[in-house]
């Protein structure tokens, strides 16, 4: 596969990504998977759905893209290959910043791409 480009879901997810601020660690990890790759952002800054939700942080610290973007064995490839570059949080190892799960609504998956005050490159 070729790269695909940048593509960006739809306007909504463009406007999140111009009007809000975003993590500097985060930016470093999009632009690494798109320089490598290409991708397609399907969710930037969104409303917080709940306590948790880093899309919706200021600074914003997550970003969803199209997995199936991707060859399976690929998409497998850039999530060991972004966790093993950047640390979510030395104090919680069982977290990463690159992970594929399933969207309940769209009964798909993603790649959500997080990351944490004390992410950092390896």
């Amino acid at each position: 596969m070729g790269h695909i480009g940048i593509k960006i879901k739809d306007v909504s997810v463009l406007r999140g990504i111009y009007e809000k601020r975003y993590d500097p660690t985060l930016i470093d990890i999009v632009c690494y998977i798109a320089e490598k790759h290409g991708l397609v952002i399907t969710e930037s800054f969104r409303v917080k759905l709940h306590a948790n939700d880093l899309h919706g942080t200021d600074r914003v610290r997550a970003d969803d893209i199209r997995e199936w973007a991707y060859p399976k064995h690929l998409a497998q490839e850039i999530e060991d290959d972004v966790n093993s570059k950047w640390i979510y949080d030395p104090s919680r190892p069982h977290k990463k910043c690159a992970w594929i799960h399933e969207n309940r609504k769209t009964k798909g998956s993603h790649f959500h791409l997080q990351t944490h005050p004390n992410t950092r490159r390896v």
